[in-house]
């Protein structure tokens, strides 16, 4: 019995959270390729450069942006290389699929950068008085945007991961990275382990409904979601997302007169294509140009 290549192409992958994703996304691509299949059940055996190219119409004609039909046409040539390999298809079958074209286009930018006097407010201002859950996140904010974290890597620290001033990360693709804090950061840190307790767990538990932090509860990348979705709220702020104090951390930095490659291994990108995508100043300043119309 020969082995499904999709099986195999998705064992490639690092990430249970993109083992997901793409699960997911190659399910959707078989049942349009052919009606209730799925990747376990569909016939890898009829990929072909015909099929893609009509599956990529398919997926245009339905509106979807040229950036995701791009990703789309990619895993099926991820998938196409281990049938290939498994002997599944030929290898004229497989070059003819690798060389289908990625589409042009530009989609809307997605997200965006939070100005300077956002994070002082963010960070600086009392909602709760200063309590506990006050206390954890401001340093919660004060750490992903200090560090240009992403949401998953501050889940996932421990209090273990902090010292010398930074934390140590385990980031996309099991790199490991030790990222240094700002001065502020750190003190906002120390405040909050000032009440946190040197017990060994996450360095950002959960709360119980007394409002106490419970050191074996780590918190989930949506209860963090939540989070800055109040803390955003209660300050009268536009709506923003974790990632956004990550385009921020990058965009700030850029408008800072920091080189663009430093940012980039700030950033841990592997491509400084990538660091470019997180650069929102041009965005600000098409907002303030506009603002120069006379009325």
């Amino acid at each position: 019995m020969k082995k499904n290549p999709a099986v195999v192409w998705l064992d490639t992958l690092q990430s249970n959270k993109t083992v997901i994703s793409y699960t997911t996304m190659l399910n959707h691509l078989c049942r349009r390729m052919t009606e209730n299949s799925t990747l376990q059940t569909f016939d890898w055996s009829t990929l072909d450069y015909t099929r893609v190219l009509v599956l990529r119409r398919e997926l245009l004609e339905v509106g979807l942006i040229p950036h995701s039909i791009n990703t789309y046409v990619s895993t099926l040539k991820g998938v196409a290389r281990e049938a290939w390999r498994l002997g599944i298809i030929c290898v004229e079958t497989y070059m003819h699929i690798k060389e289908v074209k990625p589409l042009r286009g530009r989609a809307l930018r997605r997200g965006r950068a939070l100005e300077p006097r956002e994070i002082r407010k963010l960070i600086n201002s009392k909602i709760r008085g200063g309590d506990a859950l006050e206390v954890r996140d401001t340093a919660i904010i004060a750490t992903i945007y200090g560090g240009g974290l992403r949401r998953s890597e501050l889940v996932k620290l421990d209090l273990s991961d902090y010292y010398n001033g930074g934390i140590a990360v385990k980031g996309k693709g099991g790199n490991h990275d030790f990222l240094y804090l700002p001065t502020i950061a750190q003190k906002h840190l120390d405040n909050w382990l000032a009440i946190r307790g040197n017990q060994s767990g996450a360095l950002f538990p959960s709360f119980d409904r007394g409002s106490k932090p419970v050191i074996g509860s780590r918190m989930s990348d949506r209860r963090l979601e939540e989070v800055l979705k109040l803390r955003g709220e209660q300050l009268g702020l536009d709506k923003f997302s974790p990632h956004d104090l990550r385009r921020s951390f990058a965009t700030n930095l850029l408008d800072k007169n920091v080189d663009i490659f430093t940012v980039q291994k700030l950033m841990r990108h592997a491509c400084i294509e990538t660091t470019r995508i997180y650069d929102m100043r041009g965005e600000r300043s098409k907002r303030d140009a506009v603002e120069l119309l006379p009325f």
